[in-house]
């Protein structure tokens, strides 16, 4: 066998011992979807066609994730695995996308790497088993990048404004599942413009390409006609309050890293060091951008790839000195994890270039262990089946509802009872009280917890810190997050 020939079954060896992880990652989502409690912000995007429209015109409502829920829930009914549906839909796609970028990069360890960057960042992997815009956003995103690095691969092609385009569709798409992927999209339009309109090497216009550059902006600019005025609407009605005002690194950084670390109460020395070093390689990136750019020989894959993300960081700061916009916080930075993981990743390809046996060789085996035992040992360490990072204190929310209907069907057999909860579970149980016909569940209103007309409490301790539970039996508590049910003692209500 010769060492082409190995060469090539280590690769596919490779990519099937990928595609091994990516089905069971796909279960794993699957299994969440359909066990995991149906969150707060899940349960007010539901609301928007059943019980309460009015949320359809706050941040809430990420339309094409509302409007897909609508179309599983007359289809297939109200179950979580029904309504999470596109979701987990969307990690197909998402995994899909990330073996054929992978794909794209020749040494096999580069192929590992990829995609532990990818898909074992387990912040990002809550969004594909819940019902929100992200899952959907991040899946679009990716496959926007698959097609962007095809056409820059081709850039001296007439296909590339056919790969540009389609990128471009996909980024718009990401927009429509959540309006912070924005801040994704532009940058990838201004690039693939230039793209489409400047010669073979990158570096000049072509008169030309001017009328292609200009059909790719103005179906663009027909997006953005489309979707900027729905965001100013809800910045005039306050509901772009969520984000940050101290600064990139430590409100955006710093948040994404602390909720990638998937601990709330991680050590802060330990997220300090890695927003250090995730500054110390955006800026290698930008300087080796930049000097492959100027200097005439390019890897046109990676520096796009570092002019998006180059531009993606620099306009949330421009947005925030010029219109005074928070920066995004957590799950709305979401669109930095894989635009900044396939910068990198044909960072390292160009770098590398054509491995031989030398120390090219022994630094990528080296990486590869070093990224591999790193980011899996963290996901086995810190991977939940039945929370969220986000939503940990909708954890136990049908426990607690199992709980309660046994307990009412032998302490008030036949009659309607009364569950006081903490305000920010009450979304939540009104979603089950609904879904699963539970009659004769009191519907859940924003009020004080009293034990005035409670059959029930369950609450965060600091929330019965006024009331006194002392003689009520203690019907369960989850010491995890710091809640306790109780039924109320007949003699006090």
């Amino acid at each position: 066998m010769t060492a082409r020939q190995s060469h090539f079954r280590v690769a596919e060896l490779t990519m099937a011992v990928l595609a091994l992880c990516s089905a069971a990652l796909l279960l794993c989502s699957i299994y969440r979807a359909a066990t995991t409690p149906f969150t707060i912000d899940e349960s007010l995007s539901f609301a928007i066609f059943t019980w309460d429209p009015e949320w359809g015109a706050k941040a809430n409502n990420h339309w094409l994730n509302t409007t897909l829920m609508r179309w599983c829930s007359g289809l297939l009914g109200d179950s979580e695995i029904s309504l999470r549906l596109p979701n987990v839909l969307a990690h197909a796609v998402f995994l899909l996308s990330t073996l054929g970028i992978v794909r794209l990069v020749r040494p096999p360890e580069l192929r590992v790497v990829g995609f532990m960057l990818f898909a074992a960042n387990l912040f990002v992997l809550d969004f594909f088993s819940l019902a929100r815009g992200y899952g959907l956003a991040i899946a679009a995103e990716t496959v926007s990048l698959y097609l962007f690095v095809q056409g820059c691969s081709r850039w001296a092609r007439p296909e590339v404004g056919l790969y540009v385009g389609l990128s471009a569709a996909a980024g718009a798409v990401a927009v429509l599942a959540n309006y912070s992927f924005l801040n994704y999209y532009l940058p990838l339009v201004a690039v693939g413009a230039w793209v489409l309109l400047s010669d073979a090497s990158l570096h000049r216009p072509t008169r030309r390409h001017v009328p292609r550059t200009l059909g790719f902006l103005a179906a663009n600019a027909a997006v953005l006609a489309i979707v900027v005025p729905r965001i100013f609407r809800l910045r005039r009605a306050g509901q772009l309050y969520v984000g940050g005002s101290r600064g990139f690194i430590v409100d955006t950084l710093a948040s994404l890293v602390r909720a990638s670390l998937y601990e709330r109460h991680s050590s802060a020395l330990t997220g300090q060091l890695v927003c250090i070093a995730v500054v110390g390689v955006f800026l290698a990136l930008m300087i080796e951008g930049a000097t492959q750019w100027w200097g005439g020989r390019q890897d046109t894959r990676f520096t796009t790839l570092a002019a998006v993300l180059g531009a993606a960081v620099a306009l949330p700061v421009g947005q925030h000195l010029v219109l005074r916009t928070v920066y995004p916080i957590e799950r709305a930075a979401l669109f930095y994890v894989p635009l900044f993981a396939a910068t990198l990743l044909f960072a390292l390809a160009s770098w590398l270039g054509d491995l031989g046996r030398g120390w090219k060789r022994s630094a990528l085996i080296g990486l590869t262990v070093v990224t591999t035992v790193a980011l899996g040992w963290h996901f086995a360490r810190h991977y939940k089946l039945g929370s969220s990072f986000t939503w940990w204190h909708d954890a136990h929310n049908t426990e607690v509802l199992r709980v309660v209907s046994r307990d009412h069907d032998r302490a008030f057999p036949g009659q309607p009872v009364t569950l006081r909860v903490s305000s920010i579970l009450i979304p939540s149980f009104n979603f089950y009280r609904i879904t699963r016909h539970y009659t004769w569940l009191v519907p859940l209103e924003r009020e004080p917890i009293t034990r005035a007309d409670a059959q029930y409490i369950y609450a965060f301790e600091e929330d019965l810190d006024t009331v006194r539970i002392d003689l009520d039996t203690k019907l369960a508590s989850f010491p995890d997050i710091g809640t306790v049910l109780v039924r109320v003692a007949p003699r006090e209500r």
